[in-house]
C-alpha cells in the first residue's frame, strides 16, 4: 500500500465522483453539490492517493484540527469494501503521517448514524472521545457527531 499526495483534481474526482462512494460517504451538503454537478475537491483538505500496487483503491482526506492533531476521512472505492483495504490504508497512513508531519494524534468525525465507521475505527485503535449531540446534518436528520481519536506517537503534557 502506498500513499500520494495529489493536487491533480481529475484524479481526485475520478474517485470522489464514484457514485455509491459519494451517496455512502459525503454530508448533505456535499451531495446537493454533487447533484447539481458542483462538487469540486476542497482546498482546505490535502489528498492523498491510496494505491495497492498499481490500483488506486481510494483517497484519504486530511485537514489539520489543532497544530498537533489532524483530521483524517478515508474515502475507498466501493469494489474494495469489506476487504480489508481499508485497514492497510489506516496502517500506510498513520506510518506516513509519522514521517511526514508532526502530528502526534488522528482524528476522525462521522455522525452516530454511521455505525460501520465507528466500528471500524474502534477496531483500528481510536477511542471515542466525546459525541457531541445533535450537531450535524445528516440525511436530512440532525444527528450526534462522534469525535473519534487515536496517538500516533508519544507526548507529554506541557
Amino acid at each position: 500500500m502506498k500513499l500520494i499526495p495529489t493536487t491533480n483534481t481529475n484524479l481526485i474526482k475520478s474517485i470522489m465522483l464514484d457514485e455509491d462512494l459519494f451517496y455512502a460517504s459525503m454530508m448533505d451538503i456535499d451531495i446537493k453539490n454533487f447533484e447539481e454537478g458542483n462538487w469540486e475537491p476542497s482546498p482546505n483538505f490535502t489528498y492523498l492517493l491510496a494505491k495497492e500496487g498499481s490500483d488506486a483503491v481510494g483517497l484519504v482526506r486530511l485537514h489539520d484540527f489543532t497544530p498537533v492533531a489532524i483530521d483524517v476521512h478515508f474515502s475507498i472505492l466501493p469494489k474494495y469494501w469489506g476487504t480489508g483495504v481499508s485497514n492497510k490504508v489506516q496502517k500506510t497512513l498513520e506510518h506516513w503521517l509519522i514521517d511526514n508531519t508532526p502530528y502526534i494524534k488522528i482524528i476522525t468525525q462521522t455522525p452516530r448514524a454511521c455505525e460501520e465507521v465507528i466500528k471500524a475505527q474502534l477496531r483500528n485503535g481510536y477511542q471515542i472521545d466525546v459525541a457531541l449531540p445533535n450537531t450535524t446534518l445528516w440525511r436530512n436528520k440532525v444527528e450526534d457527531l462522534v469525535i473519534m481519536s487515536k496517538y500516533i506517537r508519544g507526548f507529554q503534557h506541557g
